[in-house]
């Protein structure tokens, strides 16, 4: 059987779709390799925080899924990562500044990340979609579709974990053009391509 490996920036439900991964019957794990892979950020990259070997993972036979959530709700979500491990993992790899507004860095993070899942990937799916696109995601993984697994499996499962109680800044298409106008512009643009509506909920 081919290795799993599915990337998405933190904050777009990898540990969700690790869990609904494992509830299907298949051994994966989010952010630690397993017998039949992992869902973890570090796969954009040849290197690792957690994964040892990781470098190793892409000279298996393997199967590549980029998961992508709607980028508002990734660059607020992310206004909390670790400084001294995941973002210096991030600053490793793109240009952002520990000096620049958080989210800044945050959508910096969203637009750059995810080009470098694209060019690893072999298909991609939108978390928000996944109750459309079960039986393609389970085909693609090589798992029986169950969709009593799919239904009963909470959505909110890191929000729940520890994150429900902090304060995050509001994000919104204005306040990121004042950030950042030409970046601004540029998630837009991967937005639309990725499938999703520029309407503000």
């Amino acid at each position: 059987m081919s290795l799993i490996l599915i990337c998405g920036c933190t904050r777009s439900a990898t540990t969700y779709t690790a869990i609904l991964l494992k509830k299907l019957g298949l051994e994966v794990m989010h952010e630690r390799l397993a017998r039949d892979g992992t869902v973890s950020f570090e796969l954009a990259v040849k290197d690792s925080l957690w994964i040892p070997n990781h470098s190793q993972l892409f000279s298996s036979s393997k199967i590549f899924i980029h998961q992508v959530r709607h980028p508002l709700k990734v660059i607020k979500s992310n206004q909390f990562l670790n400084e001294k491990t995941t973002w210096k993992f991030i600053q490793k790899h793109i240009d952002v500044n520990p000096s620049e507004p958080i989210l800044l860095r945050c959508a910096k993070y969203w637009y750059y990340w995810n080009i470098l899942i694209e060019n690893r990937s072999d298909w991609r799916f939108k978390i928000e979609d996944i109750d459309d696109v079960f039986y393609e995601f389970c085909s693609r993984v090589g798992v029986k579709p169950n969709r009593e697994v799919l239904k009963n499996l909470p959505r909110d499962i890191r929000t729940r974990m520890n994150m429900k109680d902090r304060k995050y800044l509001d994000v919104t298409w204005d306040i990121l053009e004042d950030l950042d106008k030409d970046l601004c512009n540029k998630i837009k643009k991967k937005a639309l391509e990725y499938g999703y509506s520029l309407e503000e909920k």
